[in-house]
C-alpha cells in the first residue's frame, strides 16, 4: 500500500465520482497507460477493477483504501 499524506492528492481523490476511469487511477498511482491496462487485463491491478463492456473503472473507495486516505472535508460546515 502507498502512504500519500499529500493534501492536493487527497483533495483530488475526494472530488472524484464513485467510479473513475482506469486512466485516472493510473495517473494517481503513477502507472503508465500500458502498464495499468496490462495489469487490469491480467487481474493484477493493485485494487479491484470493474469491467463495463470495453471500459475499465476503479471504485473511488478502493482507491482511497489503497492510497491510505479517507474523505477530505470540503471546507463547508455541515447543515
Amino acid at each position: 500500500m502507498l502512504d500519500l499524506p499529500d493534501l492536493p492528492i487527497r483533495r483530488r481523490v475526494a472530488s472524484l465520482p464513485p467510479a473513475i476511469r482506469l486512466s485516472e487511477a493510473n495517473d494517481l498511482l503513477s502507472l503508465s497507460r500500458t502498464t495499468g491496462y496490462r495489469l487490469a487485463r491480467n487481474d493484477q491491478y493493485p485494487c479491484h477493477v470493474l469491467r463495463l463492456g470495453a471500459e475499465y473503472r476503479v471504485r473511488k473507495h478502493e482507491l482511497q483504501r489503497l492510497l491510505r486516505i479517507g474523505d477530505v472535508p470540503s471546507g463547508r460546515a455541515a447543515a
